[in-house]
């Protein structure tokens, strides 16, 4: 983090890690930002592989406990829940005030995890190895885009882009451009990663 920046508590998104990442270089430069860096441990060997160090452990089943004492000696502090993922992951960040978090993903279940964001209606933005997908609560946004093919998730009303309603859940750009999308309900809006 540059020494210019003064960063509050909770202000920056906590990251979980819910898929192996491929592309190194960008957890990287979320890791310097994140406070709070939470795991699912199906992941632990990559966890493992690439010497991350988790805050948080969230497990679908009952770690062992010899399992569990060498992450809490390799990890101090460290902190493990068992049980519903979804459901800890709130637990956990509401514990330490985090309302922010950004969600790396597999594609397969962004859909998923964007309906369950909008129905707990959560500050968790989406992210795949080819997609970064933001949260979008009100009704209007603008944006500046570069050109290239963008998609929504979680639009089943009707969606505006510039005034002009769209059919289709992607749009694309042909010129860079500030753009205005509109909706009744919110949706994520996704940009492909190069």
């Amino acid at each position: 983090m540059s020494s210019h920046h003064i960063v509050r508590d909770n202000q920056e998104p906590a990251l979980f890690i819910d898929a192996p990442i491929h592309n190194f270089e960008w957890i990287g430069q979320l890791l310097e930002w994140s406070p709070i860096l939470i795991v699912n441990a199906k992941y632990m060997d990559w966890i493992v592989m690439h010497d991350l160090k988790p805050d948080i452990i969230l497990s679908e089943t009952e770690i062992n406990s010899e399992q569990k004492e060498k992450y809490k000696t390799d990890w101090f502090p460290l902190e493990i829940a068992e049980g519903k993922i979804t459901e800890n992951l709130i637990s956990m960040l509401q514990s330490k005030n985090q309302v922010y978090l950004n969600w790396f993903c597999l594609e397969e279940n962004l859909k998923e995890n964007a309906d369950f964001i909008i129905k707990n209606k959560l500050n968790y933005n989406l992210q795949t190895d080819s997609k970064r997908c933001v949260i979008v609560y009100s009704e209007k946004f603008s944006k500046w885009l570069n050109p290239g093919t963008y998609s929504f998730l979680n639009n089943d009303e009707e969606f505006y882009l510039n005034n002009e309603k769209i059919i289709s859940n992607t749009i694309e750009i042909k010129v860079a451009e500030t753009v205005t999308l509109s909706s009744n309900k919110p949706y994520f809006f996704c940009e492909n990663l190069q």
